[in-house]
């Protein structure tokens, strides 16, 4: 029997979604949108829209990811919800990043860290601020990518996933560099020796300030 209510669709959705099918769960997502707008359920309709973006965004098409999240943006602040704005605005950033439009890319991560920065949640302003360093290395900025990366590692878990990203890469710039060389440029940007190495596990770095 096919769902018929927003809330039954986004349930098939999330089963979908845990298969791996994320075209199934957006044609499913699509739908309990447009009975969400129709009903007039905002606060649903904000989180159909958003995970709606990001099964775009897992299928690939970057492009309608990034103009579902404006759309999830605009119901966030329709909403006057300080957390939906800033996680709409985050997955913004990411979908910007995947079309490798960097310079708003980046802009849109640094926003989404103030927001969240605002609404108390230390990680993902951490996430956030990692992002916007991966942005920055990519397009050359390597120092501005470790400094940003250093304010970042403040709020980020040592063991998150993007944490261990950051380490894979910084090891492949070490290498690339030389040791030596490397050193001097964390020396030069008062970047502590053994900054970026992983910590206790369930740690994060605020909880290490004097």
């Amino acid at each position: 029997m096919v769902p018929t209510s927003p809330t039954a669709l986004a349930d098939v959705a999330d089963q979908l979604a845990q298969q791996g099918d994320w075209a199934g769960a957006r044609e499913f997502l699509t739908e309990a949108v447009r009975l969400d707008r129709a009903g007039g359920d905002r606060s649903a309709l904000w989180t159909n829209t958003q995970n709606l973006g990001i099964a775009e965004l897992r299928s690939g098409d970057f492009a309608a990811s990034r103009q579902t999240f404006e759309r999830s943006l605009e119901i966030a602040k329709g909403l006057n919800d300080l957390d939906a704005v800033a996680m709409a605005t985050f997955q913004l950033g990411r979908a910007a990043q995947k079309e490798r439009d960097f310079l708003p890319a980046r802009e849109t991560f640094e926003r989404a860290a103030s927001l969240f920065s605002q609404a108390g949640d230390r990680q993902l302003r951490g996430e956030s601020l990692a992002h916007a360093a991966r942005i920055r290395y990519d397009v050359g900025d390597l120092e501005g990518a470790l400094q940003t990366l250093a304010e970042a590692w403040l709020d980020m878990p040592s063991n998150s996933p993007m944490a261990e990203k950051w380490r894979g890469w910084l090891a492949d710039e070490k290498q690339r560099q030389g040791a030596g060389a490397y050193a001097a440029l964390l020396a030069k940007l008062h970047i502590a020796p053994g900054t970026f190495e992983a910590k206790p596990e369930g740690r994060r770095w605020q909880d290490r300030r004097p």
